[in-house]
């Protein structure tokens, strides 16, 4: 490799990674401006509005008192709140002193703003490039469904069965599922001239044999491709897709916590950088997936009830609303720090083993 094209791969890749960075850093602004808007609306007073953690790098003085800022470390934010983890009874502005109702929707608004964004991005995606439903690019003259299926046709069903990633009834899953029932016969349901109809269609089989030993193969002879969706149809899948998607992240933080997963399959913030960096130098297409998948991400992450996330402050809310008082605020703040703390080490644990111990 000449020195001038390493050069070019090492530009490219920090390109990918600063990319990476910046995609981490939206999407941790708009959670903190979600907290930071609500509780703007609702008259509670914020000491500062921070872009990442550590040192800080750059801020500024609003003409509110509150300090805007950024800092060191791209991998979070926080939005500061007067008497957050305290008590200041004498201070009516303070966040412990506004009533619970306020509380919860500041603490939701975080991960709400994330949900809503991943709403915007998905739709984007959509109908930029579409997913999930895929439609027929070629079909050869000497394929056995010559005739039958027709290219441009926008395959939405499998023997009844809708296309729907978050079930895995992905179009591939769902024949893949058939040939191993050594079906021959489909039936797809198609869009085709503004109309849904139903058309069988043939696998073939076609058997290959390597070293002795004899393997069956089942083909449709049928060419898909991606499906930019129409605006009105982009829009009613936008829900569906982006909820799908929160399904799916839940079910593995549940797998996850029954040790039914491995944490090969956790990543922390530097992996994250590195899948994001590496997923987007493919295409433009996977880098505008990316942005929903970590939106929805982001925003059901912080809605679990784990110490130090949202999820677990809005409990922590919801339970004094409930008894018409707090639980001990000490108590309270020490939790949420020893979830922030194991949260930390958690991750960066992850990165480091990942790296030095699984390759």
């Amino acid at each position: 490799m000449s020195f001038s094209l390493l050069n070019a791969n090492i530009l490219s890749s920090l390109f990918y990674i600063v990319v990476a960075i910046l995609v981490l850093m939206l999407m941790v602004t708009i959670h903190e401006l979600g907290h930071y808007l609500v509780a703007r609306k609702l008259g509670f007073k914020i000491n500062e509005f921070a872009i990442g953690f550590g040192k800080i790098l750059w801020s500024k003085i609003n003409k509110r008192g509150e300090k805007i800022s950024i800092r060191l470390f791209p991998l979070g934010g926080m939005c500061v709140f007067e008497g957050e983890d305290e008590e200041l009874k004498n201070n009516p502005l303070a966040f412990n002193n506004q009533k619970p109702w306020k509380r919860l929707l500041v603490q939701f608004a975080g991960g709400f703003f994330n949900i809503v964004s991943a709403l915007i991005f998905a739709f984007i995606f959509l109908v930029s490039y579409g997913y999930d439903i895929m439609r027929v690019s070629a079909v050869p003259v000497d394929s056995q469904n010559y005739g039958v299926i027709q290219t441009g046709d926008i395959v939405y069903k499998v023997n009844g069965t809708d296309i729907y990633f978050a079930n895995d009834n992905r179009l591939s899953d769902l024949l893949s599922r058939a040939t191993h029932d050594e079906t021959t016969e489909v039936i797809l349901t198609i869009k085709r001239d503004g109309e849904f109809i139903e058309v069988p269609v043939l696998f073939k089989a076609v058997i290959s044999t390597v070293e002795g030993v004899s393997t069956t193969s089942y083909m449709l002879n049928i060419s898909f491709e991606n499906y930019p969706q129409p605006f009105f149809e982009a829009l009613g899948n936008t829900i569906p897709f982006v909820f799908g998607w929160a399904w799916v992240i839940l079910k593995f933080f549940w797998l996850l916590i029954t040790f039914r997963v491995s944490l090969t399959e956790v990543g922390g913030p530097i992996s994250t950088i590195g899948m994001i960096a590496d997923v987007s130098s493919k295409s433009f297409a996977n880098f505008m997936l990316l942005l929903p998948l970590i939106a929805i991400n982001l925003g059901v992450f912080n809605l679990i009830p784990f110490p130090a996330l949202d999820g677990m402050r809005m409990l922590f809310t919801e339970i004094e609303w409930v008894r018409g008082k707090p639980l001990n605020r000490n108590v309270e703040a020490y939790i949420h720090f020893g979830g922030f703390v194991f949260l930390i080490i958690f991750v960066f644990a992850v990165d480091i083993i990942k790296l030095f111990v699984w390759g």
